[in-house]
């Protein structure tokens, strides 16, 4: 493949490098913002679990479940196209290697350094998140209809 913007093939490794470094931190932002988030939605329920049960609490919280469960999609959406971003930057070094023009491996930065600096690991947490948003959802609907 060819060096980008008139760069060498060493710079544009490091340039790749430092390109996946910076979609790994995007990844780490955005499950931060989401697990805060999160945790603010999930005190309101909380707190509206311990009023008395009425349609209007129900539809506060099922509200507020439903609000939860879009924050979580639009961070998975996230994680996806940080992870595509990156797949294609590792590619792009390892036909720079495959080349011989690259002193980098391209398992230098491989995905499983990726799944340890947690950007893997943060969808699995934001699919279980989402899973619980849909009980506690439910859980207030039963507790409507049962009490």
């Amino acid at each position: 493949m060819c060096d980008l913007h008139g760069e060498g093939h060493v710079a544009t490794c490091d340039r790749l490098l430092r390109e996946i470094r910076h979609e790994n931190d995007l990844i780490s932002h955005r499950l931060g913002w989401m697990m805060q988030a999160n945790g603010f939605f999930y005190a309101a329920y909380a707190l509206l679990a311990t009023a008395p049960p009425s349609f209007g609490v129900c539809l506060m919280q099922v509200v507020l479940g439903y609000v939860g469960i879009q924050v979580i999609a639009e961070g998975i959406a996230g994680f996806r196209i940080a992870a595509a971003q990156i797949a294609q930057y590792q590619e792009h070094i390892q036909s720079i290697h495959l080349e011989g023009n690259c002193i980098y491996h391209p398992r230098a930065y491989s995905r499983k350094e990726n799944e340890s600096e947690g950007g893997y690991a943060g969808l699995k947490m934001a699919v279980v998140m989402q899973r619980g948003w849909y009980g506690l959802i439910l859980f207030a609907v039963l507790r409507v209809m049962f009490v």
